[in-house]
Parts: C-alpha cells; sequence; structure tokens
C-alpha cells in the first residue's frame, strides 16, 4: 500500500496551511545552528548520570524499578521520576491528555535559552 499524506474530508492535505510556513529548500529555521554542547543527548546524561540518595546512579534506579515492574507483571506502564522519586504510570494514563506548555513560563524560557532558538518565529 502506497504511503499517502493525511488529507482532511475535502482531499486536502492537513497541513497545507502551514504552506507560508515551511521553510525554502536550503533554507534553515535555525542559522546559527545549535549551541556547542547543548544537545538533548547531553541534557540527558547529565540527568541520568546524578547520583540518589542512596549513591546509586538515576540510570540505575529507573533501570532497576523498571526490571522489577516488569517481572511483578506491570507491562503496560512507564517509569520516571516525579518529585524525586520513582514512580509507575500506566501508559494509557500518560498519553490521555495533551499536554500544553506556557509559552510565557519558566519551562520554556530554560527550552529557548538551551537550544538557542528565537523567542518569536516570524
Amino acid at each position: 500500500m502506497a504511503a499517502e499524506h493525511a488529507s482532511n474530508s475535502q482531499g486536502r492535505n492537513k497541513a497545507d496551511h502551514l504552506k507560508p510556513y515551511r521553510w525554502a529548500p536550503g533554507q534553515s529555521g535555525n542559522p546559527n545552528g545549535r549551541p556547542k554542547g547543548t544537545s538533548l543527548t547531553d541534557c540527558i546524561r547529565v540527568i541520568l548520570g546524578q547520583h540518589q540518595d542512596d549513591g546509586r546512579l538515576a540510570v540505575e534506579a529507573l533501570a532497576e524499578a523498571g526490571v522489577k515492574a516488569a517481572m511483578a507483571g506491570k507491562t503496560e506502564m512507564i517509569v520516571g521520576k516525579w518529585h524525586g522519586r520513582i514512580v509507575h504510570v500506566p501508559i494509557q494514563q500518560a498519553i490521555s491528555q495533551r499536554k500544553t506548555v506556557d509559552t510565557e513560563g519558566d519551562l520554556w524560557l530554560s527550552v529557548l535559552e538551551a537550544t538557542g532558538q528565537p523567542a518569536v518565529f516570524e
């Protein structure tokens, strides 16, 4: 079966309204590039490399919690940290509603600072 673009009931591409905002071939949305050393991978490595209160690395604690949960039959869930504690979250709960970010809040401002993105897209 050939891959087709998603279309609405009129047969138009659902993303047609975004055409004026697409980059031209060869044009970059971030001409200065990402600042060195601020990749998402680097951020994850820093977080997972932090030590827990018990001296274990965060990555070890998360992996152990995931393995123990799987061995107990808890397979339709994700393991994460919430306020410093390792928690099990059912996948359906995690995806049940769309998450939004306040573009005036500290979280979004830290994302802009870390990635070097402009605050306003023109």
